[in-house]
């Protein structure tokens, strides 16, 4: 109630219940005719036709985000839609690479409901791939309150394998609280890097918020040096 303008989704349920004075909402509702090309998504504001180069529907509410205060700032929209068509995403979401017809995807997400969100779009993108996950755990408190939940979220993988905290954590925490959930589980280790390697037509995706380069060196660099 500090700000001049607050721009909330009023999509989001938990946000409609903020009592805030000189509020824009934006919403889904407000687009029409989406489709999901090559490249990114398309779909339509009143009659103005947006291209993009991102994937997936938090992208999507970003932008009309954007789109909101710039009317609010009366700048007309034929001065920056080229523009979305070429913006890539910011970094470490959904970043994709092909490598020997695979694919590596990383992610930022790291609680249940973004790791849930990101592989049902990995899963309807390449629907015909082995889906393969990584995942780093950020805080012994975060996962010791949310694992069973983040189980949830990673049955949709073929392979869900479970990296180690950052070394940072001095608290250690027993990963197979969530390796013993499910038999598609594993823990990080050499045995089940090779076993990945070897898998055909798959699509690796890491998500955590720590640095992640790892998973892509193995799997893709290492091996074929």
């Amino acid at each position: 109630n500090n700000s001049n303008l607050v721009i909330l989704n009023k999509d989001d349920k938990n946000v409609k219940r903020l009592k805030v004075n000189n509020v824009l909402y934006y919403s889904m509702n407000q687009i029409n005719n989406l489709r999901l090309l090559d490249n990114g998504y398309s779909f339509k504001i009143n009659q103005d036709r947006i291209y993009t180069n991102v994937y997936g529907k938090k992208h999507i509410e970003n932008i009309l985000a954007i789109i909101t205060l710039l009317d609010y700032l009366k700048i007309k929209r034929n001065k920056y839609i080229d523009n979305l068509s070429t913006f890539l995403g910011v970094k470490r979401r959904f970043k994709e690479i092909i490598s020997n017809g695979d694919i590596y995807i990383d992610d930022y997400a790291h609680h249940p409901s973004q790791i849930l969100y990101t592989l049902t779009m990995v899963k309807n993108k390449y629907p015909d791939y082995e889906l393969i996950v990584f995942f780093k755990p950020d805080r012994p408190s975060r996962f010791l309150t949310f694992y069973k939940q983040i189980a949830t979220s990673l049955e949709q993988a073929n392979y869900a394998v479970i990296m180690d905290f950052p070394s940072c954590n001095q608290e250690k925490i027993d990963l197979n609280l969530l390796v013993s959930l499910n038999d598609k589980f594993y823990i990080y280790n050499e045995k089940i890097i090779k076993r990945i390697i070897n898998i055909k037509k798959k699509v690796v995706v890491s998500l955590g918020s720590k640095n992640m380069q790892e998973v892509y060196e193995n799997i893709f660099i290492k091996p074929h040096l």
